[in-house]
C-alpha cells in the first residue's frame, strides 16, 4: 500500500505529460497519415513519410545538420569547457560577474539576438567594415552556415559555461589537494582527472547542442531565410516553411515524427558513448 502515495504524486505530472507530449504526438501521428491543409483531408497512409525522403528541401536540411554539428557544436562544447577551466582560475569575486556576463545572451529573445547579427553579417555592415571590404558573409553557403554559427555559438555558451563551472566545482579539493602533493601540474590535473570525470557532462552538452542544432529556426529565419538554396535549413525549420508557407500540414506532421526519430537515436547513442566513457 506504501506505493500509492507516490503514485498519487506522480498523477499530476503524468497528466501533465499526457496533455502536453502525449497528446499532440497522437494527433501528429494521425496528421502524418493524410494530405491536410486543415480544410480539406484525403488519407494517403504512408505516401507522406515517402514524400518526406525524396523531399531534397528535407534531405538538404538533415546534411545541413551534420554541417552544423562541426560547425556549432564541436566550438560550443569546446569554448565552453576552456572558459568554464579559466572562470575557476581567477578570484571567487570575479567568478560571479564572469559567469553572469557569459549568461547574458543566454536569456536575451533568440529573435533579438538574430537581428543583431543580421545587422553584423548584412552587406556594409559590422563584419564588413572589420574586414575592410564585402565578403558577402550570408551569400554563399558555407559562409551563411558560419555566419549562422557565430551567432548560435556565442549565444549557447554562457548556458554550457555554467554547467561545466558546475561540475568542475563538484569535485573534492580533496582531490586537488592529494594531486599538488603528488607533483601534479595544473595541465596534468586538468588532463588526467578533471577532463576524465567531465566526461559525463560532456557528453549531456553535446547531446543538448546537438537537439538545440536540430531545432534551431529563429537564427534561420531572420539571417539567411534557409538560403541560398537551402543549405542553412535546419529540420525544424524546413518543417515549418512545409506547415506554414506551404500549408502540407499532413506532410509536416510525418517530416515531424522523422525528426523525432533522428532525435531518439542522437540520445541512444549518447547513452552508449557515456556508459563506454565512465566504464
Amino acid at each position: 500500500m506504501k506505493k500509492w502515495p507516490a503514485l498519487s504524486l506522480l498523477i499530476p505530472a503524468g497528466v501533465l505529460f499526457l496533455l502536453s507530449f502525449g497528446a499532440p504526438m497522437v494527433m501528429t501521428g494521425r496528421l502524418s497519415l493524410f494530405d491536410s491543409n486543415y480544410i480539406t483531408e484525403r488519407f494517403v497512409g504512408v505516401g507522406n513519410f515517402l514524400e518526406t525522403f525524396t523531399d531534397t528541401g528535407f534531405m538538404r536540411s538533415i546534411g545541413n545538420t551534420f554541417a552544423y554539428l562541426l560547425l556549432i557544436c564541436m566550438p560550443t562544447v569546446v569554448v565552453s569547457y576552456l572558459l568554464a577551466a579559466a572562470i575557476e582560475k581567477v578570484g571567487k569575486g570575479m567568478q560571479s560577474f564572469v559567469r553572469f556576463s557569459t549568461y547574458i545572451p543566454t536569456i536575451s529573445a533568440g529573435i533579438i539576438i538574430s537581428i543583431v547579427w543580421k545587422w553584423v553579417f548584412s552587406s556594409g555592415g559590422l563584419a564588413d567594415w572589420v574586414m575592410g571590404r564585402n565578403m558577402g558573409w550570408l551569400s554563399g553557403p558555407w559562409m551563411a552556415r558560419f555566419a549562422i554559427s557565430v551567432a548560435v555559438v556565442t549565444t549557447a555558451i554562457g548556458q554550457y559555461t555554467l554547467m561545466f563551472s558546475a561540475g568542475m566545482k563538484s569535485l573534492s579539493s580533496e582531490i586537488r589537494d592529494a594531486a599538488r602533493i603528488d607533483g601534479a601540474t595544473d595541465g596534468q590535473y586538468g588532463r588526467r582527472i578533471v577532463l576524465p570525470a567531465m566526461l559525463p557532462m560532456i557528453f549531456l552538452v553535446l547531446l543538448l547542442s546537438v537537439l538545440g542544432t536540430m531545432q534551431m529556426w529563429e537564427t534561420v529565419y531572420w539571417l539567411t531565410g534557409g538560403g541560398p538554396g537551402g543549405y542553412t535549413a535546419t529540420p525544424i525549420y524546413d518543417v515549418y516553411i512545409t506547415a506554414f508557407n506551404y500549408s502540407h500540414h499532413g506532410l509536416a506532421a510525418a517530416k515531424s515524427l522523422i525528426l523525432i526519430g533522428f532525435i531518439g537515436t542522437f540520445v541512444l547513442l549518447k547513452r552508449r558513448l557515456e556508459s563506454w566513457a565512465v566504464s
